[in-house]
């Protein structure tokens, strides 16, 4: 509330104005209401609950190949799944019954001990194949499910990480012919040899020194190790290297 008091000065007569207290609480509260009006219509994300800043450009490419990978991932996931349907043994035929089955299994193990099959599953390398690692180096991660930093969860990794310089050689792990070769936004340089049977080993993150139809022999050389790839950004240098048979991801270090 406003005050007015008439007083004689002088000659002249002058008013003087006083503001009580609840005037004085109340203009202060009207001006902090205002200027938070005039900043929300100046910025309309605050009252929206909006992030402020719409994500950078280089963020914003990140979540999208994320998002690829993980899509490629599936695939390559139902890929595999596929192909073990496809391998599965056949339904017995009407009329079949389970002795039929036992029998015929029977048969078929006695003659594959004829033709000195020694029971190797079908995880087993060809055994003409001369393998070896693309390149001697500490093992930086291993075939199995581990958290990825850059999706911020809990995945399988498909193969191993090999500490080595960038500009490391990397070697053919096994004669083969060259399937892929080409450069990747999410995984860098990628190479793919088939090696023949369903066997490939591919190769992630080099500078790639071969082509696609390049008929190779176990160590030569298809590539250097280049910087980490997108997806493995937050290791030190190293190669990502896979072997896998008939679309399934076997361990390289256990052969």
């Amino acid at each position: 509330m406003v005050l007015f008091d008439r007083k004689q000065k002088g000659s002249g007569v002058w008013l003087r104005w006083r503001v009580s207290e609840p005037a004085r609480w109340g203009a202060t509260i009207g001006v902090i209401v205002l200027l938070i009006a005039l900043v929300s219509y100046a910025n309309p994300q605050l009252w929206r609950g909006e992030p402020s800043e719409q994500l950078s450009a280089e963020d914003a490419e990140t979540l999208r190949l994320a998002a690829e990978l993980d899509q490629q991932l599936d695939q390559q996931q139902a890929a595999a799944a596929m192909a073990a349907v496809d391998g599965a043994a056949a339904a017995p035929e009407d009329g079949a019954t389970p002795e039929d089955g036992a029998a015929d299994t029977a048969t078929a193990t006695d003659t594959a001990a004829a033709d000195g099959d020694d029971g190797a599953d079908a995880r087993t390398l060809p055994a003409e194949l001369d393998y070896s690692l693309p390149l001697q180096g500490e093992l930086l991660r291993g075939v199995g499910y581990c958290y990825e930093s850059f999706f911020g969860d809990w995945r399988y990794h498909r193969g191993v990480d090999l500490a080595a310089a960038a500009g490391a050689a990397v070697y053919a792990a096994a004669d083969g012919v060259v399937s892929e070769a080409a450069d990747d936004r999410i995984w860098g340089g990628v190479i793919v040899l088939d090696h023949g049977a369903g066997l490939c080993s591919v190769y992630r993150g080099i500078t790639v020194q071969a082509a696609v139809g390049d008929v190779v022999r176990a160590g030569d050389i298809i590539g250097s190790v280049g910087e980490p790839p997108l997806a493995e950004a937050e290791q030190d240098s190293h190669l990502h290297f896979e072997l896998v048979l008939n679309g399934e991801a076997l361990d390289p270090l256990e052969y």
